[in-house]
């Protein structure tokens, strides 16, 4: 995820974009740890949604480095709050559709 990040980061610059991407908005499946720890060395605020999980929810961090406890609970933090929900939305709108879209058209071609 980080990766396809920093890509689309090189491509806004070579467009002669002066942005910069802040956030990153995901599925479920890109919650790993050091997914979350790369992403905030990087400066790059996720909004990664993590899997139920059973039991009481809690994990074992024994030997877990800080970093990576307070990179996953800042995700779990931004996760809860409304913008969040509404970054979430939105990328179902924008990207889900669109590759809906993409999967009719190849299935009424075929």
């Amino acid at each position: 995820m980080v990766h396809s990040v920093k890509e689309a980061q090189t491509d806004l610059l070579k467009a002669g974009l002066a942005l910069q991407i802040e956030t990153a908005v995901t599925d479920k499946g890109y919650h790993a740890t050091h997914t979350s720890e790369l992403a905030d060395s990087l400066n790059l605020r996720t909004c990664i949604p993590e899997p139920n999980r059973r039991g009481n929810g809690m994990c074992n961090w024994e030997g877990v480095p800080e970093e990576k406890r307070r990179a996953v609970f800042n995700n779990r933090c931004r996760m809860r709050g409304a913008r969040s929900t509404r970054l979430q939305l939105l990328q179902n709108e924008r990207v889900e559709r669109g590759f809906a879209h993409i999967c009719d058209r190849e299935s009424q071609h075929s």
